[in-house]
């Protein structure tokens, strides 16, 4: 169950049943261009949810193979001005997943889990979008995506910035 919390009252805005556990940190942008921030959530239902952060109403469901325990980044890939979500599977993929419907736009394989949460940046200085994550195999990850150059990141890694934020 995912819920929305008045930071001020500390009642309910709205809630949203994934129907089975959540294990990831939420992570907001705009995907449905009303202004308020929406939610982006994986779940023990292998599938990532982006919410309408005004009611929890669901914009898009995508679906992976397997659980998500990876808490998303946000970044825009393709420059349409609606930022993407990256996020790991426990099949062993790398998502990217287009905001403005759910649809896939990329996955990287793995040997194993992808549990880590992804950062984004433009690590090599070529104005693409690079992602680092981490696998349960061990190993760093390091993947270049080349859609765009390199968009808005308005959350690009888990807590949102380097100083832990986490606030729009």
């Amino acid at each position: 169950m995912v819920y929305a919390i008045d930071g001020v009252t500390g009642s309910e805005i709205w809630h949203y049943d994934t129907g089975s556990y959540v294990w990831t940190s939420p992570s907001l942008g705009h995907f449905n261009g009303d202004g308020t921030p929406d939610v982006i959530i994986g779940a023990d239902s292998s599938n990532v949810y982006a919410l309408d952060g005004t009611n929890g109403a669901e914009i898009w469901t995508f679906a992976s193979n397997d659980r998500i325990w990876s808490s998303a980044a946000i970044v825009d890939l393709n420059d349409d001005s609606i930022p993407e979500a990256v996020v790991g599977s426990d099949d062993g993929y790398l998502y990217g997943i287009d905001g403005s419907d759910g649809s896939m736009m990329f996955s990287y394989a793995t040997s194993d889990w992808v549990d880590s949460s992804p950062a984004v940046g433009d690590i090599d200085g070529d104005t693409k979008v690079d992602i680092a994550f981490g696998g349960f195999d061990g190993y760093v990850y390091l993947v270049s995506v080349d859609y765009s150059t390199y968009g808005i990141a308005p959350w690009p890694m888990f807590r949102k910035d380097i100083e832990h934020t986490a606030t729009w």
